[in-house]
């Protein structure tokens, strides 16, 4: 699977869903994670697995601070990766 191939259906899935975080915030947040990432990666998405999802988080974290919506979008990456559902977070009961 290719990097565009990976961000396609991420963006389909996130399009598709009813959620209480608003659809424009995680395309951002995905565009956000997507020039943090560094090339090589993109490039070879394999790359990736090798790393791992918190290998990542931390190599982006010695960038800059990730906010959660960015957090949720690498998540979404490993499980498009890994041919998993997207994450389902849990709506905050008040």
């Amino acid at each position: 699977m290719n990097w565009k191939e990976i961000t396609t259906e991420i963006t389909k899935q996130i399009k598709g869903e009813s959620r209480n975080l608003s659809t424009n915030r995680r395309l951002l947040a995905l565009e956000a994670v997507e020039k943090l990432i560094p090339e090589v990666y993109r490039n070879n998405p394999s790359f990736l697995n090798q790393i791992g999802k918190d290998g990542l988080k931390k190599e982006l974290h010695v960038r800059r601070t990730i906010s959660p919506t960015e957090n949720e979008a690498i998540n979404h990456i490993y499980a498009v990766l890994n041919s998993e559902p997207l994450p389902v977070k849990k709506a905050k009961v008040k």
